[in-house]
């Protein structure tokens, strides 16, 4: 039973540092507006759909990183059931008294 929690510790670790990498290459990617047409309504729009583009990729880097975290603090709920059962395993087969 250790062998199959282990295997499933390391995916969670796998895809918690997968949605850290995620996160960082969403928060690189950059939009500029390059539309230049001076007195234009359409010059104003070209700044705003890049700066509300902009927020949108900062929410799902956030969400990634949320997702990431949420993964770790997985990771070591796991861990300690893992590590709980274990010591009642090895309490029942040294036949020591249960609280």
């Amino acid at each position: 039973m250790a062998d199959m929690l282990k295997a499933d510790l390391d995916v969670l670790h796998r895809l918690s540092s997968d949605f850290a990498g995620h996160a960082q290459k969403i928060e690189q990617i950059r939009i500029e507006p390059t539309l230049v047409m001076p007195d234009s309504p359409i010059q104003d729009l070209g700044g705003r759909v890049a700066e509300a583009v902009g927020k949108a990729y900062g929410l799902m880097a956030g969400n990634f990183h949320q997702m990431s975290e949420a993964t770790k603090a997985a990771v070591l709920t796991y861990d300690g059931v893992d590590q709980a059962f274990a010591e009642q395993l090895r309490k029942y087969l040294s036949g020591e008294q249960g609280r």
